[in-house]
């Protein structure tokens, strides 16, 4: 069974209160998991940072996990530790 750990993020308070809010993507993201049959693992959310701030709080955090992850694009990845 996979584990995954699900990424959320927002820039503007906009998308904050609209259908991009952070826990609607969770929910999307929970489900599909869910019908996967994966094992959920972690949460990683970054509220009101731009996706090119590579200093935000839960991508520092993911990085600190050594997690792989795939971007919406299909680009997948091995975080690097911080610092």
């Amino acid at each position: 069974m996979a584990r995954v750990a699900l990424c959320s993020r927002v820039n503007t308070e906009e998308q904050a209160r609209g259908e991009a809010s952070i826990e609607e993507q969770l929910g999307k993201l929970h489900h599909y998991a869910n019908y996967k049959r994966w094992k959920m693992w972690d949460e990683f959310r970054d509220a009101g940072f731009s996706g090119q701030d590579d200093n935000r709080p839960g991508l520092r955090r993911r990085r600190t996990h050594h997690v792989w992850f795939r971007d919406a694009g299909g680009v997948e990845e091995r975080a690097r530790t911080a610092g």
